[in-house]
């Protein structure tokens, strides 16, 4: 029987619907997406969350006992168009992504004499133990007729038993010509066999109980719905009621935990705060040159100022950390408390179904511009691990600088990269200390380095030199005075003293940018009050969205741009990308175009990059989710 309701019923904040509708829009394969439903109130609910309903289907096709070859031929047969595939995308399997049905669509095309594709997983019990009572109830018999075997399944060990497959709901694709033959599966059926989660059916009380214990641990998550949760009006029959605002009212921060993986040169660390009622909210809190363990200890350390409390109160939180550490200001203490606060807006807004940006006035742009960050500098140090060509030579510098502009990138950043069989990063901020008695060796590598860029993009992409620590005031300038020529969007400096960088600025024909390891309004104040920098590189994910946006708002009061210092995972791309949506005096958002193969799997959703620039996401939260089952694939620190 079907339990009624079942389809609309909520997990995580939106209907079982939502998520069926929005694993296919995402998908990217349909020519149209349809919801056949006899029911009004849910036709309204799948409309809400950029489904179709162009028509209701007879209610004798939507019984506990209708076929589903009754309202699929129906509904086939009333649309205008006609269509060689058709998939059913049920909404009691909300694990299955978009994905899936790219893959299973790809598997059948390449099946071609499979009539149709359906999701199978293998079955735990196996039939052939299983029976079947007689009619008094007092003896039993086989399920399955065993006479032909010299031995019964259910005498043997279970190991020698056939592999049996079981379908589930978790995908069904078929050529529509098989609807003519009174079936939706034809006579030959491909299997597609499902992964972790993706088969997962919701029927029972104790599948949503299940649903909802995956999704607090972690193990499982749903596809990011783009729409704020659906909210019927009195409670119409077979609609899902639900009031964000009573929602978030009730939800308390149940845990925070920090999430490590490997990406090759550096880690990238995590941090997940989940809610009573089983909602993720994510940050990123990564931190390559400083303490990696130290972030989780304090994180853990914190953790009993901010489990029980409503997650709405993200400034009353951040405060209260502040306050509980300000003999410790900065550095990893700062780092853990703005993914804290992060991570806290992201439930805060999924809660509210709006992306962050709406909690801050609501976006000033739909785009922003992108720089391709260490564009050479990760092919000098770590190519192997990013499977990307070797920069052996200033020839295979030319070559990156043809790509630069190939892909669209109007901007882009290297640092002292010097090409070679053995290719160097110089970087003596971070090593031997000793920079301005190198600066004339830096300013050479950088004059040979910006020519070869210049051959490759013909000037049609603006170089960016980030010097980071390597060089004191003196240093600096030498280096200004050999790059005057390049055209130079802007040289990155870091000085730890106001009056240093100011001095470098006064001085320097090329517009200085600083601040990436500035924590809070209180570090920024002098630079500006100085007019030490003409951009403000503002780290979002080490001070907290609002923090920095605090940061973007005092710089805007200096007439200073500001832009993202983002080196990071896709997560916190998206992340600057809202801030730099959230405020007016955004410059340009770092990127890293260069990184682990496996990068993209770690998220739901990709960024959106056209011509160089991003669209800022409109999603929920931040607009993506971890992809946990890909973290824990790459574990940090590894294991072998």
């Amino acid at each position: 029987m079907r339990v009624p309701g079942k389809n609309v019923r909520p997990l995580a904040g939106h209907p079982l619907l939502a998520y069926a509708i929005e694993t296919a829009l995402q998908s990217g394969v349909f020519g149209r997406v349809v919801v056949s439903t006899d029911s009004e109130s849910i036709a309204e609910i799948a409309r809400w969350y950029g489904a179709e309903v162009p028509f209701l289907r007879p209610s004798e096709y939507a019984t506990a006992t209708s076929p589903d070859i009754e309202w699929l031929a129906y509904t086939l047969d009333r649309l205008p168009e006609k269509y060689d595939l058709f998939a059913i995308v049920r909404a009691t399997n909300p694990f299955r992504g978009p994905d899936a049905i790219r893959r299973g669509l790809e598997q059948l095309l390449g099946t071609p004499e499979a009539d149709s594709l359906r999701a199978v997983e293998l079955v735990k019990q196996h039939p052939g133990k299983m029976w079947v009572l007689d009619e008094d109830g007092r003896t039993m018999r086989p399920l399955l007729d065993q006479s032909h075997l010299e031995i019964a399944w259910h005498e043997g060990q279970y190991p020698a038993l056939p592999e049996v497959y079981v379908q589930n709901s978790a995908l069904e694709i078929a050529w529509t010509r098989v609807v003519a033959s009174g079936t939706k599966e034809g006579r030959t059926v491909a299997p597609f066999f499902t992964e972790g989660h993706e088969g997962l059916n919701i029927d029972e009380e104790e599948d949503f109980e299940r649903a909802e214990h995956l999704l607090a641990a972690g193990a499982a998550s749903l596809p990011t719905v783009a729409r704020s949760p659906y909210a019927a009006e009195g409670g119409a029959a077979g609609a899902l009621v639900l009031s964000p605002a009573s929602r978030a009212a009730s939800s308390r921060v149940a845990s925070l935990e920090t999430l490590y993986c490997d990406a090759g040169w550096r880690p990238w660390i995590f941090l997940k705060a989940t809610t009573d009622d089983g909602l993720v909210g994510w940050s990123e809190i990564t931190d390559s040159h400083g303490s990696p363990r130290g972030l989780a200890g304090v994180v853990e350390d914190l953790a009993p100022l901010v489990v029980g409390r409503d997650p709405r109160a993200t400034e009353q939180i951040y405060w209260k950390l502040y306050r509980s550490t300000r003999q410790s200001p900065g550095s990893v203490i700062a780092k853990a408390i703005g993914g804290i606060e992060n991570a806290l807006l992201d439930l805060k807004a999924k809660v509210l179904g709006v992306p962050v940006y709406e909690l801050f006035g609501g976006p000033t742009r739909e785009t922003i511009p992108l720089y391709w960050s260490h564009c050479g500098t990760t092919r000098a140090r770590a190519w192997e691990v990013t499977q990307t060509p070797k920069l052996a030579s200033y020839e295979d510098v030319a070559e990156l600088g043809r790509e630069v502009v190939a892909r669209g990138y109007k901007a882009f950043k290297t640092n002292v990269v010097v090409p070679g069989d053995e290719p160097q990063v110089l970087m003596p901020g971070f090593g031997s200390g000793d920079g301005t008695i190198r600066a004339g060796e830096i300013a050479d590598a950088l004059v040979s380095l910006l020519e070869a860029f210049a051959e490759g993009t013909g000037g049609k992409a603006r170089p960016i030199v980030d010097l980071n620590f390597s060089l004191e005031p003196e240093g600096c300038l030498h280096v200004v005075n050999a790059l005057r020529d390049f055209g130079l969007l802007f040289l990155e400096v870091d000085l730890f003293d106001p009056a240093a960088l100011a001095l470098v600025r006064q001085r320097s024909s090329i517009p200085v940018c600083s601040g990436e390891n500035l924590y809070g309004s209180r570090d920024f104040r002098p630079y500006l009050e100085a007019g030490a920098m003409d951009v403000a590189s503002v780290d979002v994910i080490w001070n907290g969205f609002h923090q920095a946006k605090k940061i973007a708002d005092l710089a805007e009061t200096f007439e200073v741009n500001c832009a993202p210092h983002n080196y990071y995972s896709h997560l916190a791309t998206f992340i600057g990308a809202q801030w730099c949506a959230a405020i007016p005096n955004a410059r340009i958002l770092e990127i890293d175009v260069d990184d682990v193969p496996w990068r993209d799997e770690l998220v739901t959703v990709v960024p959106e990059i056209d011509d160089g620039e991003l669209r800022v996401p409109s999603g929920p939260g931040w607009g993506v989710e971890l992809v946990e089952d890909v973290l824990r694939d790459h574990p940090w620190p590894k294991t072998s």
